[in-house]
């Protein structure tokens, strides 16, 4: 798959450049193909979403055929068989957006791969990415958060406080709602924080630190 061929189909396009550069989106696409993200939908001819794939620069896969669409005038419906054009068009789920995901944090922070963590979308309706690696802390029957909070911002630039102010602002304000005698942060958020896994990321993003302000003093 193309940057070309992305940047039509994959709606997160710009959030993927955003974040992970043109180069290593491209070298990450090389392992999909259109139909990953791509999906095949039939406009009637003349109609409005027929002129509006025209203007999307959708790929045309049969330019003349006959489909059946349903026609409903209130709770009424028909379906009727008309002239259709067949269109390539972006899924509306784009369910392997998560493995595109996994396969650009892996190739930028090679070191994420002796973590457990899933991967869903890049972006969520606030702008925030993140993902959420997994600690296997057994904090009791209560709510707990069980995971890093984890902004791919602290991997850029290897700030484990980034990931600790994550945790603060999120599940303070969230617990805090449902056990407002609990001390969130003692509770909840520390013990986390104080597992071998949130340990040995901070350990690799202090040293991954220290690396890059001794290279920018010998600059």
């Amino acid at each position: 798959m193309t940057l070309a061929e992305a940047k039509m189909f994959l709606l997160n396009y710009d959030n993927y450049i955003r974040v992970f550069g043109e180069r290593l989106l491209k070298k990450c696409l090389k392992e999909f193909t259109c139909r990953d993200f791509a999906t095949s939908e039939y406009a009637e001819q003349g109609s409005y979403l027929d002129q509006h794939h025209i203007k999307k620069g959708y790929p045309i896969l049969c330019a003349c055929t006959w489909h059946i669409f349903e026609e409903w005038r209130g709770e009424w419906m028909r379906k009727v068989n008309k002239k259709a054009v067949e269109y390539q068009i972006p899924q509306p789920t784009q369910l392997n957006e998560s493995l595109l995901l996994r396969a650009c944090l892996l190739a930028k922070f090679p070191y994420l791969t002796s973590f457990d963590f899933p991967t869903y979308h890049l972006d969520d309706e606030r702008g925030l990415h993140e993902i959420y690696i997994a600690c296997g802390n057994k904090l009791g029957m209560l709510m707990s958060p069980q995971a890093l909070y984890c902004p791919i911002d602290a991997f850029v630039e290897n700030d484990f406080s980034l990931i600790e102010k994550r945790m603060k602002d999120y599940l303070i304000n969230y617990l805090s709602r449902s056990y407002p005698d609990k001390d969130i942060y003692a509770e909840y958020i520390l013990p986390v924080l104080n597992t071998p896994t949130a340990k040995k990321l901070k350990a690799i993003l202090d040293k991954n630190a220290a690396e890059s302000l001794q290279k920018t003093k010998k600059i």
